[in-house]
């Protein structure tokens, strides 16, 4: 089962007369969705798979269909809204005090709390400084 910070693999098939790559989920791996308001939200998990996947949230008792390929573009993301994060910094440093703000095509924004400095990176830096 992929952890957060695991994209599925993606599968090639056929449709019609040409090839797409359709992301593979299995019943019960976690992944993260898009909310209404645009928020990313952790928590979430496979329940059915079809046309549209089935994902659900058992601590809020919520559930939704949403697309294969949304569904692997957010869990390949890794991180939700408002999560703290950690931010190497200029001068090199790995700082504590970041949360999650937005999130654009291959860019995360963050900003530090305390001081209000925003920052743009990628999903893959963001991992990087985020390894438990």
């Amino acid at each position: 089962m992929p952890g957060f910070n695991e994209a599925p693999k993606l599968k090639s098939v056929k449709k019609e007369t040409e090839w797409k790559e359709v992301p593979l989920f299995k019943v019960g791996d976690l992944v993260i969705v898009e909310r209404s308001d645009g928020r990313l939200e952790k928590g979430w998990e496979v329940d059915a798979l079809g046309a549209r996947i089935k994902v659900i949230n058992k601590a809020q008792k919520k559930g939704k269909f949403v697309k294969p390929e949304d569904l692997q573009r957010w869990t390949k993301i890794g991180f939700e809204t408002n999560e703290p994060v950690m931010v190497k910094r200029s001068n090199g440093q790995i700082e504590a005090g970041w949360r999650v703000v937005d999130f654009g095509q291959g860019i995360i924004e963050v900003i530090n709390v305390k001081n209000k400095i925003r920052k743009f990176v990628t999903p893959e830096e963001l991992k990087e400084w985020n390894k438990s």
